[in-house]
């Protein structure tokens, strides 16, 4: 009898654990598969460059004419073969929500992976993974740094399957996965090495497995080495070659950047919850212990973040979803896991509502800018002129990049795709000057409208009215909707028109 009962209770748990993972799971996909449009403010632009390379000799597109392909051992590359092949079996829309899934269900699944080889008695803890699965690097969309995350927490939980039982198959699977994260995104590569370094020293493993695990970082190291010498690897400085700024109040701003949401409320609340998390674990918890290695770890890299200059690629936000997960590992809290685990779901809870509700509420305004693409004609050469203030947090714009969804439905040229040499695999097939997009911002001066008059055919331009006036003078405003406006370019006779035809400018 006790024996039916207990079968009977261990099954009751099972169904209600079941029911516990199926809510949390819609909780958090329903942003990606109930609208239209994904509100991330890079994505539209990743996802055309993926629809592009896939369609470069189909001769409905005509792309080729305008892009080429250039792939290599870059460290975004996986991404790019993952959208492309994808496409034999999806359209692309259903392609960018897969990839969108593995990044946002993919960070809690491989921080619970983690912290089970890791510090096993925290594992419900990976419940704060939920929390900033949403992210702002995911909410801006970079992708790819999104899911080196995923990629990064799996291969540290392998890598300590295998320091517990050395043997030749899961090194093997480690080695995979190192080599998969440097595809995936450098960042991630690097903190892995430094991770599995730091730990290695500070829990004082044996010298031959220290080397056999950074052995598995060969691969990746020698693929980045082949592009420096190749001088095709991608220019790190980017636009801090000249200065590098640091700042100690962004710095601090920047510590709570991992649970920032779309609403202030939300944030507000998540915040309490946090700091209600560390007097419930720390406040004379009796069965408080310190891991000293993962705390070691998560404290360099937490180091790193005050050492790197602010912004600079990204950076230091990057790193602070890596220092939030290992920090958490860092510490044995005993039985008080539960009332964390518990608080971090109605943390979640609430982020799922705010993030639910503004996906859905810009539904209409990325409509009104969809409905718009109608009035430029396919094949056209398109100019997006987008304002992008720089004030304010970058991942709430997410109507900056949503005319690559016109690459995408219409096959148009436009210049501003996503296409860094040493990174991605995409290129463009002649050697013009396409305009920065540093002067879209409302702090840079007017481009080259001359230029712009003879390159492009349409300009897409969203509340931009200070360029209103230099644009009428060489194009007509066909369509206006709000802050929308589309301009037919007057290209004045005897002026020679930007063409991938002609051989001089190839």
């Amino acid at each position: 009898m006790n024996e039916f009962l207990s079968r009977a209770g261990a099954s009751r748990t099972r169904k209600l654990t079941l029911a516990l993972l199926a809510i949390l799971a819609i909780l958090l996909l329903a942003p990606i598969w109930l609208v239209r449009y994904p509100a991330l403010v890079d994505y539209p632009n990743h996802l055309a460059r993926y629809f592009i390379l896939a369609h470069l000799n189909d001769p409905r597109f005509d792309f080729g004419l305008f892009y080429r392909s250039n792939w290599g051992p870059y460290p975004y590359v996986a991404l790019d073969l993952l959208g492309v092949g994808l496409q034999w079996l999806f359209p692309i829309g259903v392609v960018g929500r897969i990839i969108l899934t593995l990044c946002v269900a993919g960070l809690p699944l491989s921080a619970y992976f983690f912290f089970k080889q890791a510090n096993p008695e925290n594992k419900n803890l990976a419940a704060w993974a939920l929390v900033i699965a949403y992210n702002p690097v995911l909410l801006t969309g970079l992708l790819n740094a999104a899911l080196c995350l995923v990629v990064c927490f799996f291969y540290l939980g392998v890598w300590l399957l295998y320091m517990k039982k050395p043997d030749g198959s899961r090194w093997a699977a480690v080695l995979a996965l190192a080599t998969l994260l440097y595809f995936t995104h450098l960042v991630g590569f690097c903190i892995a090495g430094l991770v599995v370094f730091v730990y290695c020293i500070l829990s004082r493993q044996p010298l031959r497995q220290t080397t056999a695990a950074l052995s598995t970082f060969v691969p990746g190291a020698l693929a980045a080495v082949w592009g420096m010498l190749h001088h095709s690897g991608y220019d790190y400085r980017g636009d801090h070659r000249d200065a590098f700024q640091w700042a100690l109040t962004t710095k601090i701003r920047q510590l709570f950047d991992p649970f920032r949401s779309f609403s202030h409320w939300d944030e507000i609340l998540v915040l309490i919850a946090l700091i209600l998390c560390l007097v419930i674990a720390f406040w004379r918890n009796p069965e408080l212990r310190v891991e000293r290695p993962w705390l070691g770890v998560a404290g360099v890299l937490f180091l790193i973040y005050w050492i790197v200059p602010v912004e600079y690629h990204y950076l230091d936000i990057r790193i602070l979803p890596f220092v939030f997960i290992l920090g958490v590992c860092a510490f044995k809290l005993g039985r008080r896991v539960r009332i964390l685990a518990a608080i971090a779901l109605l943390a979640f809870l609430l982020r799922a509502i705010d993030i639910n509700q503004a996906f859905i509420s810009r539904q209409q305004n990325l409509q009104t800018m969809e409905d718009s693409f109608t009035a430029i004609p396919p094949h056209a050469r398109v100019l997006p002129i987008v304002s992008a203030p720089s004030d304010g947090a970058y991942f709430r714009l997410s109507y900056v990049h949503f005319w690559a969804y016109g690459v995408m439905e219409r096959a148009w040229f436009c210049p501003f795709m996503f296409n860094d040499p040493g990174i991605h695999p995409l290129g463009f097939t002649f050697k013009a000057q396409k305009p920065m997009q540093k002067w879209l911002k409302n702090d840079i001066a007017q481009p080259d409208w001359g230029k712009l008059q003879t390159d492009y055919d349409y300009l897409w331009v969203y509340d931009m009215p200070r360029f209103e006036s230099p644009i009428a003078s060489f194009a007509q405003k066909i369509y206006s909707n709000g802050p929308i406006g589309i301009f037919k370019v007057d290209h004045s006779a005897g002026v020679k028109k930007l063409s991938p035809q002609n051989p001089a400018e190839l």
